[in-house]
């Protein structure tokens, strides 16, 4: 494993949403739940300036976020 100098040039944030059918009846008969998950991407620069995007959880955005 190599460490490399890096900083954070861009940071995305959205909801996923889906509808999720009660009683198991794909119809909507029973009506729907909506679920909402949140997702996280970060941006880092290298200092040979390529960039590398990652998925990343809400925790570990705030603690690279924090830095």
């Amino acid at each position: 494993m190599e460490s490399v100098d890096a900083f954070v040039v861009a940071k995305q944030q959205g909801m996923i949403q889906q509808q999720i059918p009660n009683a198991g009846d794909a119809t909507g008969g029973h009506g729907f739940t909506l679920q909402e998950q949140p997702w996280y991407k970060i941006t880092f620069r290298m200092t040979d300036s390529t960039e590398k995007e990652f998925n990343v959880d809400n925790l570990i955005l705030k603690i690279l976020l924090a830095w």
